[in-house]
């Protein structure tokens, strides 16, 4: 993965119905996500504005340093670039502070590519970083197109994939 511009959106490749699994990093490296003062308004943000742009928010993890997320484009008018750029200055908003580096890393999913497998690798990563055992312990991941239990099921318990749960067509919540 590399860091990418918001210069990139006139390209419009980023436009569209694509998935992407996306990394936004602090400034700094600051370990400023850590406390749900922080990373709660920041989510909330997310889930509006992902809906706002058109975007299914299928997973994230907020990391003390880093945010991981996996979203799809609904519409094909869905951009990236501008999804991630508001949300930034929206939460940059909310604190006062400076929170973001510059661009976002991201890696687009063809597709046919499993969404139930990039969810699990973007969920695993408190475990892989070693700050729980289990995801269960850690607080801050979820999905806004499905519930937690849903998405529990699908990635541990070998439960209907997360495509079989999106062709249900649930609304963010």
């Amino acid at each position: 993965m590399r860091s990418r511009s918001f210069r990139s959106q006139a390209c419009g490749s980023y436009l569209g119905r694509r998935a992407y699994s996306v990394t936004c990093r602090t400034a700094d490296g600051r370990r400023c996500l850590t406390h749900a003062a922080t990373v709660l308004p920041a989510r909330a943000q997310l889930v509006q504005l992902a809906r706002d742009e058109r975007f299914a928010l299928l997973a994230y993890c907020f990391m003390p340093d880093h945010v991981r997320l996996l979203v799809e484009g609904t519409s094909p008018a869905s951009d990236l670039p501008r999804l991630i750029a508001r949300w930034k200055q929206r939460t940059e908003l909310l604190t006062s502070a400076r929170l973001w580096q510059a661009g976002f890393s991201d890696r687009v999913l063809a597709p046919d590519e499993d969404r139930l497998a990039a969810a699990r690798h973007i969920l695993a990563t408190p475990v892989r970083d070693g700050l729980v055992a289990s995801l269960l312990d850690y607080p801050y991941w979820g999905s806004a197109a499905w519930s937690r239990a849903e998405l529990v099921n699908a990635l541990f318990e070998g439960g209907r994939s997360l495509r079989t749960l999106a062709a249900r067509e649930r609304p963010a919540t």
